[in-house]
């Protein structure tokens, strides 16, 4: 790699969380990894289930920003100060903010788990801290969706030629046709595939099934597509 090259290498933002997740320990894990447009933000997860529904989560078309570890603190009737950390904070295109805690079902179907996050969600949304609280865990997606997602974060990294031939093709789709065919009318090779994912990512291209996206997935233009 030349001196050139390097210099157009962008490191992604450092963490934006109000702390850091628990340290790698007999029963949890920790995990990084990088969202956002361009050259992105780092964000933390510290078990395999909140990187899961952290990737699903970001998948969603109507998710604009995702925030790790945010720090909410309040007082209670009493006036007693009390803190909590949201596992992530989702801001949506409409204004609206997610606070989400990630955890186990067993865990998240326990009376004092649900009480506790009752009391936390009703200071939350009346604070305005955020518009809704929300519990993720194992069910909250299913293994098409996580799959789906991983994928479409594997292929984020735009590319100007792949995606103009990519939006040429199926915008003159006609019926249906799968991935590998579209891919090769594009004459761009696996970065043709990439950009026709992506185009799925932003729905200008529907899948007939809900199904593990692969080149033999048969896809749909969008009614509108510009």
């Amino acid at each position: 790699m030349s001196k050139k090259d390097i210099k157009g290498i962008k490191l992604p933002a450092q963490f934006r969380g109000d702390r850091s997740v628990q340290s790698v320990s007999k029963h949890n894990c920790k995990a990084f990894t990088v969202l956002g447009s361009e050259a992105g933000v780092r964000i933390q997860a510290d078990s395999h289930l909140e990187l899961v529904n952290l990737f699903v989560l970001n998948a969603k078309l109507d998710v604009e920003e995702i925030f790790d570890q945010v720090l909410f603190v309040w007082r209670d009737q009493i006036g007693k100060l009390h803190k909590h950390f949201f596992d992530y904070v989702a801001r949506l295109r409409n204004g609206k903010k997610i606070g989400f805690a990630v955890k186990p079902a067993f865990r998240a179907e326990s009376p004092d788990f649900l009480k506790k996050m009752q009391e936390i969600a009703w200071f939350a949304e009346s604070s305005g801290f955020c518009s809704e609280v929300r519990i993720l865990t194992e069910h909250s997606c299913d293994r098409i969706e996580q799959r789906n997602a991983q994928l479409f974060w594997a292929v984020r990294e735009p590319n100007d030629d792949a995606d103009r031939r990519a939006r040429r093709v199926a915008s003159d789709l006609h019926g249906t046709t799968s991935l590998r065919d579209l891919s090769i009318q594009t004459e761009a090779g696996a970065e043709g595939y990439r950009a026709l994912v992506r185009l799925i990512v932003v729905q200008h291209l529907i899948p007939l099934k809900h199904e593990i996206i692969t080149p033999k997935t048969l896809v749909q233009k969008k009614e509108v597509f510009q």
